[in-house]
């Protein structure tokens, strides 16, 4: 199975190079490959100052792909919530995840490694969800993370059973 990773608006290449490097480590793709990058879709709420997350999708309809991690760096939301750091649509193979909430943006190195952290957890959530895993209670990646503080808490690793899960969907692929 191949990864296909999508920048949709202006995504540095450290942060792809970045992700095509770690989410291997995590989901035994085969291969990450990176696409060219789109535009960001044309549904942008002025009120709220997002993207709906929703729209995302629609825009790679005509990209062939396997399974793909579509990535941006605007702001995004789902109703009813304020925003969202990512979402996955598991019929289409596809999961999007946004690094507008997730970069502290003040450049120390210790910053910077969170966020390169908070990066592969989004991604390999997200790209799980795909696989069809559901949100997690354990103490695992696929925990639901509301704030950046539940997302710096929970670990890049699967628990148990949801590696169990995991190891099933690449096995009957």
């Amino acid at each position: 199975m191949i990864l296909h990773l999508l920048p949709m608006g202006t995504i540095p290449s450290s942060v792809l190079n970045h992700l095509k490097d770690k989410i291997p480590q995590h989901l035994p793709f085969e291969r990450v490959v990176r696409m060219k990058p789109i535009d960001l879709p044309d549904e942008y709420d002025n009120i709220r100052q997002q993207y709906h997350a929703h729209s995302f999708f629609p825009k790679a309809e005509d990209l062939e792909f396997d399974h793909m991690l579509q990535v941006t760096d605007v702001d995004m939301f789902v109703e009813p919530l304020n925003f969202v750091f990512g979402i996955a649509h598991p019929p289409s193979k596809k999961a999007l995840m946004s690094l507008h909430r997730l970069n502290p943006k003040h450049g120390s190195e210790q910053e910077s490694t969170i966020f390169r952290e908070r990066l592969v957890k989004e991604a390999v959530h997200e790209v799980a969800h795909i696989a069809g895993l559901p949100h997690c209670r354990n103490n695992c990646v696929m925990r639901l993370s509301n704030t950046l503080m539940d997302l710096d808490s929970k670990p890049i690793s699967f628990c148990p059973s949801c590696r169990r899960q995991v190891k099933q969907y690449f096995k009957d692929k």
